[in-house]
């Protein structure tokens, strides 16, 4: 959903470049050479037409379209780890927990999250792996780095307006292809149907429509300006007047929830103000990863491999 993949105002801005440790494009490609053979014959890892594509035949694309990134990332993720541990530097459960928080922030609500996993093939396991790696190069980096009190109240004073919380809206809709259903849709609503019970029946969105519609938070300023017209000044617990078109097709929207905008305070956004700094004064990871290869003991038997060093 183009429109509506940015939820938050700008405190959760803030807070969601805290996640650009968090690799995205995780690598899972297990590249593994046992087991290949069963009782002496290629086992067949898929069969077109009566034509076999082996496991050594996937293994080798494999090996030869994606090893050297798979390895790359394996030898940061062995230094990386072996640094932090060799420091004293610990990841805490809770840690992990509040970094899959705010990514879940971003995306609104548990279904769209869960959904962007399994397109991407992923778990939320081996998310919060990537998450428990990316903290502890984060720790890694920012290991000598110290922060004064005056530096965190002063960055907040000058950048005070960032940490507000904008106000903003909780919303739902209906999704459809074209605006004459989305017309007969919403007056189906106003002659007394369910909004919750037409989304299950109507509603193409189906990474919402399993949760009444729910899209979560949008911030005032964030969005079109007739769109932010209508949804702000629909009132909580109704359907919006009108029926809105962005590029994903035509919605109907109900407004669940308006919180007011909060001025930020220097006691609630301290400690956040001190991680943006620790993150401006952190070694860029690269850097990190070459003098840890500077001083390991790395011996690689594979010839095409020996270059990543």
């Amino acid at each position: 959903m183009k429109m509506f993949c940015n939820f938050e105002g700008r405190v959760e801005t803030i807070n969601r470049n805290r996640l650009i440790w968090v690799i995205v494009a995780i690598l899972i490609i297990a590249v593994s050479f046992g087991g290949r053979y069963l009782l002496g014959k290629v086992e067949a890892f898929a069969e077109i037409n009566g034509e076999k594509i082996t496991k050594d035949e996937f293994y080798e694309r494999l090996e030869a379209e994606a090893g050297q990134a798979v390895f790359s990332q394996m030898l940061a993720e062995k230094l990386i780890l072996q640094a932090a541990k060799d420091a004293g530097i610990s990841v805490e459960q809770s840690e992990v927990d509040e970094e899959l928080n705010m990514i879940k922030l971003q995306f609104g609500s548990e279904d769209i999250f869960n959904y962007a996993l399994m397109q991407n093939g992923l778990t939320e396991e081996s998310l919060r792996e990537q998450i428990t790696f990316s903290l502890y190069a984060f720790k890694l980096s920012t290991n000598d780095v110290v922060i004064e009190d005056a530096e965190v109240k002063d960055y907040f004073e000058k950048n005070k307006k960032n940490f507000d919380e904008p106000e903003k809206v909780r919303i739902a809709h209906i999704l459809v292809n074209d605006e004459k259903t989305a017309e007969e849709i919403l007056d189906q609503i106003k002659k007394g149907d369910q909004f919750e019970d037409l989304v299950k029946t109507k509603s193409i969105d189906t990474t919402t429509k399993n949760n009444n519609g729910e899209l979560g938070y949008v911030a005032k300023g964030q969005m079109p300006k007739d769109f932010e017209d209508l949804v702000f000044t629909t009132k909580v617990n109704e359907v919006a007047s009108e029926v809105i078109k962005t590029d994903d097709g035509y919605h109907i929207i109900k407004v669940l929830e308006k919180v007011e905008e909060k001025p930020a305070n220097y006691e609630d956004s301290k400690d956040l103000v001190k991680e943006i700094l620790l993150r401006q004064k952190a070694k860029p990871i690269n850097e990190v990863l070459t003098e840890l290869k500077d001083k390991a003991t790395i011996v690689i038997s594979k010839d095409e491999y020996k270059d990543l060093i």
